[in-house]
């Protein structure tokens, strides 16, 4: 008998729970229907994006040996079409026409490379990878 009663006043206030939240939704669309729209002004203009940097070094560790290993990332400068047609042969990628990958080059919206530097610490060279 003592938990009919428990459920039936969770439930009765459960309805209560659901009609207020009906109630106040109904109260807030009924009072902001006015027939006049409020226009808001245009955004001020967004401030002009600085250009990534040419290079950003993602890793930097020192080999065994001594010498220094960087990988970095670089949205700015040109790829020699050679290079990479050469690069697609080691992958083996189909060959494609220098023309063609000159032009893809020319005509990308972001061209980026990724490469990797070891700088000897005993006769101050450098090998690019």
């Amino acid at each position: 008998m003592r938990n009919r009663v428990a459920a039936k006043t969770r439930s009765t206030s459960a309805w209560s729970l659901k009609a207020g939240l009906w109630d106040s939704l109904r109260s807030g669309l009924l009072k902001n229907n006015s027939s006049t729209e409020t226009v808001e002004p245009p955004p001020a203009p967004l401030e002009v994006e600085e250009p990534l940097p040419v290079e950003i070094v993602l890793l930097e560790r020192t080999l065994p040996d001594g010498s220094t290993e960087q990988i970095l990332f670089s949205s700015a400068g040109d790829v020699d079409v050679y290079d990479l047609q050469a690069l697609c042969n080691k992958v083996g990628w189909p060959r494609r026409p220098l023309s063609k990958i000159a032009a893809s080059l020319r005509n990308s919206y972001l061209v980026a490379t990724l490469y990797s530097i070891i700088r000897s610490s005993e006769t101050g060279t450098c090998l690019i990878v």
